[in-house]
Parts: structure tokens; C-alpha cells; sequence
């Protein structure tokens, strides 16, 4: 995982340590392989986390959603175009936005 993070075993380590230790993460070891380590969101962090949703989403998405409310369906073609073509150019491994576009 830290790897896929582009972190180092040690950073990522110590991350993980200081959120088991506020009690947002929990860690287990699995029975069948002992090296291997599961980690979850405890419930204080399943509602951190909900809560920090939240609070981002009003700072960040809710004016702008509020104003693509307002546009006309010509105007979302125009603007669903433009994305669209902004997200082909980008790097091939930025692709899971191209791919999120596909969904709509």
C-alpha cells in the first residue's frame, strides 16, 4: 500500500500508527499469513470521515452546483464537451477521470 502511495514503508508506518492511535484506523493481522496487515476505518473514523465529507464538499462543491443548476441544457452539452476534451488530453494515467466521464 505504501508503495501505491509513493511512500516510503517507514513514513507510511508511521502514518498508520498515529491514526490507530487516535482510534480512526484498526489494525488486524490475518490468521493464515501473520506478515500480512489488514487495516479499516473504526467507527470514530467512519465518522470522521462522513463529517469531513461533509464540511468539504459545502466549501468546495456546493456553489459551484449550485450554479451548474442554473445552466440551460445547451449550456451542460457545451460544457460536458469541453471536459471531455480537456480530459483526453491529459497524461494517459490520469485515464479514472476519462473513465469517470464515460459513467455519466
Amino acid at each position: 500500500m505504501a508503495r501505491e502511495l509513493g511512500l516510503q514503508k517507514s513514513t507510511f508506518s508511521k502514518h498508520v500508527k498515529q491514526l490507530v492511535d487516535k482510534g480512526l484506523v484498526e489494525r488486524f493481522r490475518r490468521s493464515d499469513n501473520r506478515k500480512d496487515i489488514v487495516l479499516k476505518p473504526s467507527e470514530k473514523g467512519r465518522i470522521q470521515d462522513r463529517e469531513r465529507s461533509r464540511i468539504i464538499f459545502q466549501a468546495a462543491w456546493r456553489e459551484p452546483f449550485t450554479l451548474l443548476e442554473k445552466l440551460s441544457d445547451e449550456d451542460l452539452a457545451v460544457l460536458e464537451e469541453f471536459m471531455k476534451k480537456m480530459v483526453a488530453d491529459l497524461e494517459p494515467e490520469n485515464n479514472k477521470v476519462l473513465e469517470f466521464f464515460k459513467l455519466l
